[in-house]
């Protein structure tokens, strides 16, 4: 972004001072970095004596941008409402779940896929249900460098659905549509 300012006052207070600079504006977090990433969970396991239903997930950085940590996976709209997160590791001021997610060196590079992250619930019907998947990053960078074309994966999960929108019964977990 450039600007060009007129009629400034200086420390001095002396008017007519002109200046020109220019800046990039950076998003500082949290940042939702959900159209940035896939979110891909793994096949549900289900505890149908203790009523709970356990799972991974991973967050691959699909965009040319570095996405910086801390990153946390929010999850919203859960339905029924007696699904519990088992495991969470906080809630937003909303009372959504969040989830903290690892990625090497504090930051998720184009391309780049997160550590697995094991996820845990309550589900006391063993009834089907859903969640919406909201993923932030603490703020965004533009990659710098040579400019080199970056590889962004193109396989999609099984289980993933482009609006990060997850039904699950109790036998795995399957896209909503």
């Amino acid at each position: 972004i450039n600007f060009v300012a007129g009629q400034i006052r200086d420390l001095a207070d002396n008017l007519n001072q002109t200046g020109a600079d220019s800046f990039t504006l950076a998003e500082s977090g949290p940042v939702d970095v959900s159209e940035l990433i896939e979110v891909r969970y793994g096949t549900a396991l289900v505890n149908r004596r203790l009523r709970m239903i356990v799972f991974s997930g991973t967050i691959t950085n699909t965009s040319d941008k570095i996405l910086n940590g801390p990153i946390q996976l929010t999850w919203q709209n859960i339905a029924p409402s007696h699904i519990e997160p088992l495991n969470a590791d906080g809630e937003t001021d909303a009372g959504d779940p969040y989830f903290d997610i690892e990625v090497a060196g504090g930051v998720l590079l184009p391309g780049e896929t997160s550590v697995p992250r094991y996820f845990a619930l309550r589900n006391v019907t063993l009834e089907s249900y859903y969640f919406d998947s909201i993923t932030y990053a603490d703020s965004i960078s533009e990659l710098q460098g040579s400019g080199e074309q970056v590889s962004l994966p193109s396989q999609r999960s099984d289980f993933h659905h482009p609006t990060n929108r997850f039904y699950v019964n109790n036998d795995g977990l399957m896209p909503t549509f």
